[in-house]
């Protein structure tokens, strides 16, 4: 009998184990520093990702979509985004403004799986 209770606890343990998801590999590869009028992106993954920069409140006001070409951060790089650059209509953020910076890689062309992350200027 302690067998059998000993082999159920076992094997539920290693359905859990199996059954929970892995953290997504992009998830926390990006860090992010607010200096004077720029935003350092820094990228500590293996895989060049592409970025689209926005004013939080303007993203839900805005259709785009993923593309292919800069901003982009190289692997293992940096890059540094001025606040004029950062889209929010005919304005231009400053520091304390949040914006959203949307990140996606190229293994995924044709529907490239989007991440995102608020940040405070």
């Amino acid at each position: 009998m302690k067998n059998i209770i000993n082999f159920s606890f076992l094997l539920l343990l290693f359905l859990f184990i199996s059954c929970s998801s892995p953290t997504n590999p992009l998830e926390n590869v990006l860090s992010f520093e607010s200096f004077n009028s720029e935003l350092k992106i820094s990228n500590g993954s293996s895989k060049t990702l592409y970025l689209f920069v926005v004013q939080r409140g303007t993203a839900a006001a805005i259709n785009w979509a993923p593309h292919f070409n800069d901003p982009k951060v190289l692997k293992y790089n940096s890059i540094l985004i001025n606040f004029s650059d950062i889209y929010y209509g005919d304005k231009t953020v400053k520091s304390g403004d949040e914006v959203i910076v949307y990140y996606w890689d190229d293994s995924n062309k044709l529907n490239p799986n989007v991440h995102n992350k608020v940040i405070i200027l």
